[in-house]
């Protein structure tokens, strides 16, 4: 996740005869210290974390500082579905601070050339003494303006736009200084044709001239506008060659040593799945970087430096982390050579010996080693060190929940209303016989027909999980009613049936209005509203999904998901819906949280487009960037399960094909585990299990565990991470889409951040609690510990 001071709001003023339609980012950086990368963003808006130097090259002025020198970007902008730059309009925005200036030193801020080392077709913005200077060169004829306000060791914005359509005098640049209008300069077109280099504080010709200092925040859109409000850098900046500046390098350098062993650890767990030598060869290279790194850095005494030698040190410094981003460059590379020779999502069923079809899955830790198994369908499948798995049960489909509190997780199997207790060990899985269980609707001998699906949460507060049971249809398409079975703590189930007879397809829970007790989404069949069941926390439910926004259109519903979409910290509910022509589609319903009274709206389709057939939604962050992203499956022979990446604002993208996940089959099956434990979600679907090869970007995983009132699973309690601007928030469910459940431990993406974080937990019933760790492993959360 990348949320970008750059990414701000354009106040709409067009100049003469410029385009009104909403401009694209086309690119985005941000200097983020010596030894680690930018952040670019490609006609999406939002920031993506890529490697820097695919797109920009540093470059050092002298002994120190930074220029980004972005080389032809008529054809380095070229991006998929979203077109190239156009030389003739564009705007372009950052932020600048110079370190040090002399009288007469030239200080390069941006240049446009249309043929490298030349400027007779070109335009240039440089700093001189206390003065901005624009210079216009067309066919050979020299313009020049300036505008005061330049200076050192202070931040500066610049904006430029420039505005060329043919035809004298219709040519047009703006040059803004810290939003004031410094230099306006009309022309006659000298960009009308393609090609040319963009630079930014450096130029392309013999002059040697760079920018003495740090340029930051780089935005390029592709029309002309303003830049009404910014923000300015958010990075901590120190001029190298101090004593503050060692300590940022310093500081920097372990920064991206970290990212640098994560992107390895990835990397060489993804070879090994792929028996690639290559690279298990060149990760030893990068090892002996890092130790290299973390040499340097040991030798270097930090603070007992004179004034004369820390320019020295610095020098070396930075030599040292040269070393380190070049690692990191090559490692990412050989990650994306690797990753598009095996897929990004990676087929492991038969290496991983699973013998499965596609029905309903539940991921669960049953035996409590610290590695999730498997229930596919009613095979049990034991995890052996996230490298195989192994068959040690078969007693039906269902979802996994610690009913008794005992430590060890338990089956209800609702095609045959039947709860196996788990009474096993670590070593071996053993199961008493399946408790009855209270009768449903349609009597003890029902069929899969009639009932699709369960869900565990402790409804009524006392300490032991309840079940939700949704009723489906028999003959002649028949409504049944939904089931309520209550714990008598572990001993027995008391059940009553939940509101009016409807073709319940899948149930799923949440605290979506954040008072302390879990409620109950049912996504209902056959044309009818969906039923969001609020609790008034004695498991006595009221039916508000048409007062709250949240009947999913009444279409044929067949499974909904729970996520913070928006990541603004409460749940927002995604509705799948079967839809014939002319039906309702599938959508996002937003949580307006406490102020809308938990209401929600009716976000739409978000770029999810229409397939006749979809199934199963399962919301996961598979790519580790913070946000949700959603699977989507489908169970018509014409139509296929998608992919669908979260880019912020509500906008999904379909990345199916350059995830490696096309082509897949009619299935309702959909769950997501990290099942090697590697840090990133692995996907189950369509009777094939995916590794996930996620090999950048820092995660987060949290187990929860129960106790004094709150059931062993803890199941309904959520948990919050603050990150740059935005909540990410994650809860434990026990059954989402339809007949499915995603593993009970908690899994956070947490893009580049590589800092402490602290973990703020709401346990069912209200109790709060925050705990501080370090990120890139798995921590276990017993409530009041």
């Amino acid at each position: 996740m990348t949320r970008h001071p750059a990414l701000i709001v354009m106040m709409g003023l067009t100049l003469a005869g410029a385009d009104t339609v909403q401009a694209r980012v086309l690119f985005l950086a941000h200097f983020d210290g010596p030894g680690a990368t930018a952040d670019f963003a490609a006609g999406s808006g939002k920031a993506a974390s890529v490697e820097a130097y695919d797109i920009a090259r540093a470059v050092k002025p002298g002994r120190w500082g930074t220029a980004l020198d972005l080389t032809d970007p008529r054809r380095r902008c070229t991006f998929p579905a979203e077109g190239n730059l156009d030389p003739r309009q564009g705007t372009l925005d950052f932020w600048f601070r110079v370190d040090h200036t002399e009288e007469g030193m030239y200080h390069p801020l941006v240049g446009w050339y249309h043929e490298p080392g030349k400027k007779q077709t070109a335009f240039e913005l440089y700093g001189k003494g206390r003065r901005f200077e624009f210079n216009l060169y067309e066919d050979g004829r020299h313009t020049n303006a300036s505008g005061d306000g330049f200076g050192a060791q202070r931040w500066h914005h610049v904006a430029i736009t420039w505005h060329c359509t043919g035809g004298a005098g219709r040519s047009e640049y703006n040059v803004y200084i810290n939003g004031r209008n410094a230099i306006r300069m009309t022309g006659r077109n000298p960009l009308g044709r393609a090609g040319g280099a963009l630079h930014v504080g450096v130029w392309d010709y013999g002059y040697g001239h760079f920018l003495r200092g740090r340029v930051d925040e780089l935005r390029i859109t592709s029309r002309v506008e303003h830049a009404g409000a910014f923000n300015p850098p958010k990075r901590p900046y120190a001029i190298p060659g101090t004593e503050q500046g060692l300590l940022t390098t310093r500081r920097d350098m372990l920064h991206a040593i970290g990212d640098l062993r994560v992107e390895i650890r990835a990397l060489r767990r993804a070879s090994e799945f792929a028996d690639d030598k290559a690279s298990r060869t060149a990760i030893v290279s990068h090892l002996q970087t890092i130790r290299e790194g973390v040499t340097s850095l040991k030798s270097m005494p930090m603070g007992e430096e004179t004034p004369d030698q820390r320019g020295e040190v610095q020098v070396a410094l930075d030599e040292v982390a040269d070393r380190i981003k070049e690692a990191r460059r090559e490692a990412a590379a050989q990650s994306r050579a690797l990753i598009r020779r095996i897929g990004r999502f990676q087929d492991v069923t038969t290496k991983v010996d699973l013998d499965i079809d596609g029905g309903a899955s539940a991921w669960g830790d049953y035996n409590g080693d610290g590695l999730v198994d498997l229930n596919v369908n009613g095979k049990v499948f034991r995890n052996l060190s996230g490298l195989r798995f192994k068959q040690v049960a078969e007693i039906g489909a269902g979802v996994w929940a610690d009913f008794d509190n005992d430590g060890r997780l338990d089956a209800y199997h609702w095609a045959g209303n039947g709860l196996y207790v788990n009474r096993g060990n670590a070593e071996s899985l053993e199961f008493a016989r399946p408790v009855t269980m209270p009768d449903l609707p349609a009597g003890r001998e029902i069929s899969y027909g009639t009932n699709r699906s369960a869900n565990w949460a402790d409804y009524n507060g006392d300490g032991f999980a309840d079940l939700f049971v949704t009723g489906y249809e028999g003959g002649g398409m028949a409504p049944y009613h939904d089931t309520l079975m209550l714990s008598r703590s572990a001993q027995s189930f008391a059940g009553t049936t939940v509101g009016s007879r409807a073709n319940g397809r899948g149930v799923t829970s949440c605290d979506f209005d954040e008072d302390g007790d879990i409620d109950v989404y049912v996504s209902n069949y056959r044309l009818q509203p969906n039923r969001l069941w609020r609790n008034d926390g004695e498991a006595s439910f009221e039916n508000v999904a048409a007062s709250h926004g949240a009947t999913g259109g009444n279409g044929h519903s067949i499974g909904a998901a729970w996520g913070d979409v928006d990541n603004d910290g409460d749940f927002d509910l995604f509705v799948g819906n079967f839809a014939h022509p002319g039906q309702p589609q599938s959508r996002f319903l937003e949580n307006r949280g406490a102020a809308a009274d938990f209401r929600f709206a009716d976000r739409g389709t978000c770029g999810v487009a229409w397939q006749e057939s979809y199934g199963t939604p399962a919301l996961a962050d598979y790519d580790n960037d913070g946000d949700l992203d959603l699977f989507f499956t489908t169970v018509y022979g014409g139509n296929h399960p998608r992919l669908y990446r979260n880019d912020g604002d509500w906008q999904f993208r379909d990345v199916t094909e350059e995830a490696g996940l096309t082509g897949l089959g009619a299935t309702y099956q959909a769950a997501w585990a990290d099942y090697d434990d590697d840090g990133d979600l692995d996907l189950l679907t369509s009777a094939r299990l995916f590794r996930n090869n996620c090999l950048r970007h820092h995660w987060l995983k949290v187990r929860l565990v129960g106790g004094n009132g709150v059931d062993r699973c803890a199941i309904g309690a959520q948990a919050r991470v603050h990150l740059d601007g935005a909540t990410l928030t994650r809860q434990i469910e026990a059954g989402t889409g339809e007949a499915n459940q995603n593993d009970l431990t908690l899994h956070f993406g947490l893009g580049r951040h590589d800092d402490r974080v602290t973990v703020e937990i709401v346990w069912p019933g209200g109790r709060r609690q925050a705990v501080t760790t370090k990120v890139d492993r798995t921590i276990i959360v017993e409530i009041g510990s």
